[in-house]
C-alpha cells in the first residue's frame, strides 16, 4: 500500500489566528472581537475552541468592504 502524498496548501489558503489577522488588517484584536459580536468583519472559523481566519477570505472581505 502506498503512502498518501502530502501536498502543501496553495499560498493563499493560509489559516491565521486572531492576532495574525489583526496584524494583517492593522487593527486591534478587540476590533475583530467587536466586529464578530456585531455580525461583521471578515469570515472566521471555530475549531477546538479557537478562532481562525483564512487569508483568501480576509482578502476577499477587504475587497468587498475596503
Amino acid at each position: 500500500m502506498q503512502k498518501a502524498e502530502r501536498r502543501s496548501p496553495p499560498p493563499d489558503d493560509v489559516w491565521w489566528s486572531t492576532k495574525e489577522t489583526a496584524d494583517y488588517l492593522n487593527v486591534a484584536q478587540k476590533t475583530l472581537w467587536d466586529w464578530r459580536y456585531r455580525g461583521g468583519g471578515p469570515p472566521f472559523h471555530k475549531a477546538r475552541g479557537r478562532l481562525y481566519y483564512r487569508k483568501n477570505e480576509v482578502d476577499a472581505w477587504i475587497l468587498q468592504n475596503g
